[in-house]
């Protein structure tokens, strides 16, 4: 009985919250041509509209509906190793990218 109330009774006030949030989510994901991810739709949210909620809330959201930001460069500590060895050599980065350490002047 406690299943059948629960699949065929009225959205709960965090249901309808979650949906509503989520309208949001996809009206901020299609003003920023698909390029922002869920910490940034957050930030949005939060300074833009004063809506509070949790970045791992926003996460759910957007990983329930498809919605997903772009991959940004695995960026690395690449002069720390070009000033210790001071090599031009290159090495493969995050997603397979070809990064270049130069020598340093000195």
């Amino acid at each position: 009985m406690g299943y059948c109330r629960y699949t065929r009774g009225p959205t709960s006030a965090i249901g309808l919250r979650r949906q509503w949030l989520t309208g949001l989510i996809r009206e901020k994901h299609l003003a920023f041509p698909g390029t922002y991810g869920y910490r940034r739709i957050r930030a949005e949210l939060t300074m833009a509209g004063g809506v509070i909620s949790s970045s791992r809330l926003i996460s759910v959201l957007m990983t329930r509906v498809g919605i997903y930001g772009l991959a940004g460069l695995n960026t690395r500590q690449t002069t720390a190793r070009g000033a210790i060895f001071g090599s031009t050599d290159s090495f493969v980065g995050g997603f397979g990218r070809v990064i270049v350490v130069g020598r340093l002047r000195g």
